[in-house]
């Protein structure tokens, strides 16, 4: 019987890893009364995955563990950082993520040194991005003349996109990047406007995981990042986040299946936070770690609103999909050695199924992971994990044979654009009037309330957003900032 896990299925598969908080043993004939948690603390930081486990950690080594308490609406800390254990078969597992998967950048990056000291397991070797095979859907493989030529397209419409940048530069204006799609795609016919199609999927809507109609002129920034290449954390991502709460002055106090719902900073000497179903709790500061999805939704109800500089902020951000279809197999079926393999989708399905990530070199395992982004990662989000698994399998079929590819023993359907607690798996810059990639971010990030309310994220940073690494950098500026308001 194959194993499946949906991404709901996953989380309730998690509840029971989650410690409960605020027990007491009951020994004997005697009977302790269990003191009652506080609900008062200096600083309430509000989200536990990397930005917000960052930012109490750092915070609690300057205050005290006392002093700090984090409020997780899940059942587990992490947020997009989520491992779980599939079957492998022969009573063996192998730990996938669902949600963040690289290192992107190893030097000088905060997150590999996290997974030094944490002890987590990084694959062995580089991911190798060149090392692919471009197939098309019906399992012919794409010569290399055929994808220099595609890839010559593209770079003619990078070159038109940093010439309307340079247009652009110093206004207000900002048409997006919609046009010009349509503008090279015209100038190509058949299966080279197929080709240019999948190459703009794989190298933008999978990397921004914003829709081309929907993204911002200026949707890569200033194309910073980090060097060193690229590595699978291996040991779990989740790990990571969970090594962040043993903080150096002792345990931190997480309280997981918190659901905050309202926060009301009218009071100058003290903010109330208000959670669904645990009553209200009060803390002098504050640290909102939730994601831009869930901020954008207005779950979240401000009291007094939101400033407008945040808000608009807000609006200036859009909220990307990049779901994974990770399927666990009983044998190769598939070239062992590549690293990648892409794939040009039929007319009428753009983005489909069009990269996947062969992970038998990084963990062993006989492991396909399969990614979709923007707008066909959202119709996936229609269908049940089974469906979605069933359609890639005729993908897989296509391309290595329908005798040669045998059922997964198992498999996990991620669907963050439906999850209640993230609505999407990161940012991406928006085509709007005035907007301007930096401030979209790092306005998002302005303290409000006198400085009393702080605010971390992978979407505040501006030079590394949609990274972990950027998440945990905002962490630690949040954690700075509020520890320079107390002086």
């Amino acid at each position: 019987m194959i194993a499946a896990l949906s991404a709901a299925l996953l989380a309730a598969a998690l509840l029971g890893s989650a410690a409960a908080t605020g027990g007491a043993p009951m020994g004997g004939q005697a009977r302790k009364l269990a003191q009652a948690p506080t609900r008062e603390a200096d600083v309430i930081v509000i989200g536990a995955g990397m930005a917000g486990m960052t930012a109490a950690r750092d915070l609690a080594a300057k205050l005290g563990a006392g002093k700090v308490i984090v409020l997780e609406a899940r059942q587990r800390v992490g947020g997009r950082c989520w491992t779980a254990q599939l079957d492998a078969g022969g009573g063996s597992k192998v730990a996938v993520d669902l949600g963040a998967g690289w290192i992107h950048g190893l030097d000088g990056n905060p997150v590999t040194a996290l997974a030094q000291q944490a002890k987590v397991a990084l694959a062995q070797r580089l991911t190798d991005y060149d090392n692919s095979q471009m197939y098309l859907w019906d399992g012919t493989e794409v010569t290399d003349a055929q994808e220099a030529s595609w890839e010559r397209k593209y770079d003619a419409f990078m070159a038109a996109l940093r010439r309307q940048q340079d247009r652009l530069d110093g206004s207000s204006a900002d048409p997006g990047i919609a046009q010009l799609v349509s503008q090279e795609l015209g100038k190509a016919q058949g299966l080279d406007q197929l080709g240019l199609r999948a190459l703009l999927n794989t190298n933008i809507e999978h990397e921004y995981a914003g829709a081309l109609g929907l993204l911002s002129s200026w949707f890569d920034g200033d194309e910073g990042g980090l060097d060193g290449g690229d590595k699978f954390v291996t040991g779990g991502y989740q790990r990571l986040v969970e090594s962040l709460v043993q903080g150096p002055g002792g345990k931190l106090d997480v309280r997981l299946g918190h659901k905050v719902t309202g926060i009301d900073s009218r009071n100058p000497n003290r903010i109330l936070i208000s959670t669904a179903n645990n009553g209200t709790f009060t803390a002098k500061r504050v640290v909102v770690a939730l994601p831009l999805g869930v901020l954008k939704r207005g779950s979240l109800q401000w009291q007094p609103p939101l400033p407008d500089a945040n808000q608009r902020a807000l609006d200036g951000l859009g909220v990307g999909l990049l779901n994974k279809l990770v399927l666990v197999f009983p044998r190769v079926f598939w070239p062992k050695n590549l690293e990648v393999i892409n794939r040009v989708a039929p007319r009428g399905n753009p983005g489909a199924w069009s990269e996947t990530y062969n992970m038998l070199p990084h963990t062993g395992k006989p492991v396909l992971v399969a990614f979709n982004a923007a707008q066909y990662a959202t119709q996936l989000e229609q269908k049940t994990a089974a469906q979605v698994k069933d359609e890639y399998m005729g993908v897989l079929k296509k391309l290595f044979g329908a005798a040669n590819v045998p059922e997964p023993i198992s498999y996990a359907v991620t669907a963050w654009g439906k999850d209640p607690l993230a609505w999407g798996s990161y940012s991406f810059t928006k085509s709007a009037p005035g907007g301007a990639f930096a401030a979209a971010h790092t306005n998002t990030a302005a303290p409000i309330a006198n400085k009393r309310i702080f605010f971390a994220g992978e979407h505040t940073r501006a030079d590394d957003p949609a990274t972990t690494h950027g998440a945990l950098m905002s962490g630690r500026k949040a954690a700075a900032d509020l520890l320079g308001s107390l002086k």
